[in-house]
């Protein structure tokens, strides 16, 4: 096998942006751009009159009122798509108007379609792959950008703002401006274009009016919550990963604690935590269990505010970050036939989750609807670990059982936990034969609240044998679940081994939060071991294979390492598999002072990345401590 290593710069681009955005949307920087697109706008000499809800905010505002003023750029059909790239009025404030660029599409002689309205996530722009997509399906779809100007994006293909603060890319004010008015906020002028989406797709001939999704991905997804609570229109909604409660700090603060007016305002303003009560369409919740923008446990502050909705849902993809995986996936396709065409399988209600106590290790309760058209369920538990960004999920082992009392069936996982006083963070998966997903809620169970229970969870060397890729994530993965493949696929040795490899051509990145988990954390300096196999490995291999570990993965202070390992220098092999013996020594920070990695204590994120030459499969194996410190 050759190696190559990912692209340095799409790397740091990847983490320099990914970095960014999580402060950005986190409430921790706000950016004032030295130098607007266009003048900034004066403010008012004195307050305005104080808004304090959603409501107040949006009270009187038209989003039909104002003229589109509709210029077609260009038009094109394929593939028996019209697809139309405009330019539209979206608002003109102060004097100064906004001019949205935006793909809209629709199947050629298309009629009476239902409407789909995509938002973007942070520094992406409108997009031809959504509209591609939503058109294939048989639905009138547009894609607008709110990011602006970017130094690698051509004037043409973005919007307009005319230095109204609404542009991503250069803000003229810190995003949470609300003085002398909220209407000073970005999010603010974002939220205001989503509904002038809507209608501009409720103004077309091909449009049936009537029936209008809106979908987001993390901005987006932020987005889509405020744009449901506030604009009736919306037929059906499905944010993915932004959920709000971006402003509550760790240990983490509840609504009730004491904070600044102006954070509360905020919060009621510009966050989905005000705008969730006033949803009453369907509404699915998409997010990675892991995920910075969509806080698994802050998150149900926002479902349980989600009082008026007429049918609400979520699912999860385990282990991931700001990834929605292969099986998640199709629910949102589904979602949207279901509501806007009236067509699909009928969807369940919310699975039960619940954990009991009582047969000495813990044992989660498992209850789906619809039980005759359950394929399976899975059982995702994590130990004693408040950060959802870098928890790490173990998968139980499932039984199904008649439920006890009730007819019907129930599905129980036993979870063994390491001490009397753990904490166990747990969800379920439950996978229909017609391909929907479902979610349990999350549900935190501290052990001290269950009785008899005996913890039975030992400390091992061996940390993930890798039989399958059970425990690992790909990184960085797409954000936008369209078409999504799978990253791992299965291996099979010439022995019968079990494992797996990348699904990807010519890459690899297999990345796990399995050195967080109490039963194999270390604070030593001992050798963490991994095989790899090496059939086909030339005999001269000078490029790379890159390992790199983080202390406080996605919290504060968190600092990255890496180790460029040299693979003319590895250990002979046996049987085909070499072993890397890596020690903290080995990595260094990446900037300029190059600090080694003093010992395994706070290091909770492990990474493998490189590439392949000639189709080779990379394969690695028995993840584990020379011994366990």
């Amino acid at each position: 096998m050759t190696f190559r290593s990912v692209s340095v710069a799409q790397r740091a681009f990847h983490r320099a942006l990914g970095i960014f955005l999580l402060a950005l949307l986190a409430g921790l920087i706000y950016p004032i751009s030295a130098q607007a697109a266009a003048l900034p706008i004066e403010e008012e000499p004195e307050e305005v009159p104080q808004i304090n809800t959603a409501e107040q905010l949006w009270a009187g505002y038209d989003p039909k009122a104002e003229p589109l003023e509709v210029e077609v750029v260009k038009k094109e059909t394929r593939d028996g798509i019209d697809i139309e790239t405009l330019r539209y009025t979206g608002e003109t404030w102060k004097g100064r108007k906004v001019r949205v660029f935006a793909y809209r599409g629709a199947p050629t002689g298309g009629k009476n379609l239902p409407c789909i309205v995509h938002l973007h996530g942070g520094g992406q722009t409108a997009s031809m792959e959504w509209i591609r997509f939503w058109a294939k399906r048989g639905y009138l779809v547009t894609s607008h950008d709110f990011c602006g100007s970017h130094d690698s994006r051509s004037t043409h293909t973005v919007t307009h703002w005319n230095g109204v603060p609404g542009e991503m890319a250069k803000p003229i004010y810190p995003g949470q401006k609300i003085h002398p008015s909220p209407q000073y906020a970005s999010w603010y002028h974002w939220i205001l274009l989503g509904r002038r989406a809507i209608t501009l797709l409720q103004e077309d001939p091909r449009a049936d009016p009537s029936k209008v999704g809106v979908f987001g991905i993390s901005v987006g997804g932020t987005l889509t919550w405020m744009v449901a609570g506030c604009d009736p229109r919306v037929t059906a909604a499905a944010p993915i990963y932004g959920v709000g409660q971006n402003s509550y700090t760790y240990p983490w603060q509840k609504p009730t604690d004491d904070f600044p007016e102006d954070t509360v305002r905020w919060r009621t303003l510009m966050e989905p935590d005000g705008y969730a009560s006033g949803v009453k369409c369907p509404i699915l919740w998409i997010n990675a269990s892991n995920d910075h923008h969509g806080r698994l446990d802050l998150g149900m502050r926002t479902l349980d505010m989600t009082t008026q909705t007429s049918m609400l849902r979520m699912v999860f993809t385990p282990r991931t970050i700001h990834s929605i995986g292969h099986e998640e996936a199709p629910d949102l396709p589904m979602w949207m036939d279901y509501h806007l065409k009236g067509k699909g399988p009928k969807w369940p209600e919310t699975p039960g989750l619940s954990v009991s106590g009582g047969d000495s290790e813990p044992r989660i309760f498992v209850k789906p609807d619809m039980e005759e058209d359950v394929e399976s369920v899975k059982v995702y538990y994590g130990l004693n670990n408040p950060w959802p960004h870098n928890r790490f999920y173990r998968t139980a082992k499932v039984v199904q059982v008649s439920a006890s009392g009730s007819p019907g069936s129930a599905y129980i996982a036993g979870v063994p936990v390491l001490n009397p006083d753990d904490t166990i963070y747990t969800f379920a998966n439950v996978h229909y034969k017609n391909g929907i997903v479902l979610s349990t809620r999350l549900v935190i169970a501290p052990i001290k609240d269950l009785p008899n229970i005996k913890p039975t969870l030992k400390r091992t060397a061996m940390i993930n044998p890798m039989d399958d890729s059970d425990g690992f994530f790909w990184w960085l993965a797409g954000t936008d679940p369209v078409n999504e493949k799978p990253y791992f696929k299965p291996w099979i040795g010439p022995k019968g081994e079990k494992g797996f490899t990348s699904a990807r051509p010519r890459g690899f990145s297999y990345a796990t939060t399995a050195l967080g988990d109490p039963q194999w954390s270390s604070e030593g300096t001992q050798a963490l071991l991994i095989d790899l196999c090496e059939k086909g490995r030339p005999e001269t291999m000078d490029e790379e294979l890159s390992v790199h570990v983080t202390h406080n993965f996605f919290m504060i202070g968190q600092v990255e390492y890496k180790y460029a390992v040299d693979l003319n220098k590895l250990p002979p092999a046996k049987d085909s598999w070499i072993t890397l013996r890596l020690v903290p020594g080995d990595f260094k920070t990446k900037d300029a002072a190059a600090k080694p990695l003093e010992s395994w204590k706070g290091v909770n994120f492990l990474w493998f990345t490189g590439k392949v030459a000639g189709g080779k499969e990379v394969v690695f194996k028995n993840l584990r401590w020379e011994e366990l410190k």
